[in-house]
């Protein structure tokens, strides 16, 4: 769509989310900018909910919603989180499409780690989707919060932590024929049971219904794998390798790629060399260090075949 056509949608849409009275009052504001949004009432088949703005990424931005009406008065109505397709991609029908594809995937889970989806619509004429909140901080938090997770006690967790995400991705993989892309710290939660549960499924795909753009989507370049980096095809191989950096992360309290911008962290990833099997010694074992060091391989055929693989071969070294 050519810059004059995309800039009379956004005015299109403004003048009409400013004509909206009581509960959004600046259009402009509120429909580029999340945080607009916040105390905002999302009214659903469900009920109303009251809505908080949480954060965003280039792909969407995501909010919690408090219920505040409900129209069944026999039904407990729960908080809910909303994720709605990022206002800079309303002219881009890929997009659009993805974001579709992304809550039909997410409504067809039928696991309790993951998102259990609630309902889809329209918030501000932008897609979204919204899921049972989830209690739990993204690991990015705990790793920040060193008072209550010293470096020492997140490398005793590190290894229950990611047999938890290994049964998710299994589920993902071998029973949904799904990729995630996307298995980063931010895209961890974890709860005050220390239970883990992967979010943020803004690169998945169907193995078996391959769209556009699929294969080239990366939201975040930290954990892009080498194939991602190079714009190779990628699948469930590059979930392992992001998961092997998620370890590695716990394990040294360090961050993995170290680029300092969006390029540099691409070609950190693309230029990858194997690592050594001892490489994670003094942080974990030699057999841990060994499954890292295998799971963080550049080329996908040597990694770990499967997360059933990765699994069963963490289970009896993990010292659960």
């Amino acid at each position: 769509m050519a810059a004059k056509s995309v800039a009379k949608v956004f005015q299109s849409l403004k003048n009409q989310l400013a004509q909206v009275t009581g509960r959004i009052t600046d259009g402009g504001e509120i429909f580029l900018n999340g945080e607009g949004l916040t105390d905002t009432v999302l009214s659903t088949s469900k009920g109303d909910f009251q809505l908080r703005f949480l954060g965003e990424n280039a792909y969407s931005q995501t909010f919690s919603a408090e219920p505040v009406v409900m129209l069944d008065q026999d039904q407990t109505l729960q908080r809910l989180t909303v994720k709605r397709m990022h206002p800079q991609w309303i002219a881009k029908r890929s997009i659009r499409e993805h974001f579709r594809q992304e809550t039909e995937i997410v409504g067809d889970f039928i696991n309790p780690a993951l998102p259990r989806y609630q309902l889809k619509g329209e918030l501000a004429f932008l897609p979204y989707y919204a899921y049972l909140y989830i209690e739990g901080v993204p690991l990015t938090q705990m790793m920040q919060k060193k008072d209550l997770y010293p470096p020492e006690l997140v490398r005793t967790l590190a290894p229950n932590l990611i047999l938890q995400v290994l049964k998710q991705l299994r589920y993902l993989h071998e029973q949904m024929s799904v990729v995630h892309g996307y298995v980063g710290l931010r895209s961890l939660l974890l709860s005050p049971e220390h239970q883990m549960s992967l979010i943020d499924f803004g690169c998945v795909y169907r193995k078996d219904r391959v769209i556009d753009n699929d294969y080239r989507w990366v939201i975040d370049p930290r954990y892009c794998s080498p194939e991602q980096a190079r714009q190779e095809p990628w699948d469930e191989h590059s979930d392992l390798y992001q998961l092997g950096v998620v370890f590695y992360e716990l394990l040294t309290g360090e961050i993995w790629n170290t680029g300092s911008t969006a390029q540099e962290q691409i070609s950190f990833s693309a230029e990858l060399s194997p690592q050594a099997a001892d490489f994670l010694l003094p942080y974990t074992t030699q057999a841990i260090s060994a499954l890292v060091a295998e799971m963080l391989q550049p080329d996908p055929k040597a990694r770990p075949q499967s997360a059933t693989d990765c699994f069963e071969r963490l289970e009896p070294i993990s010292g659960s």
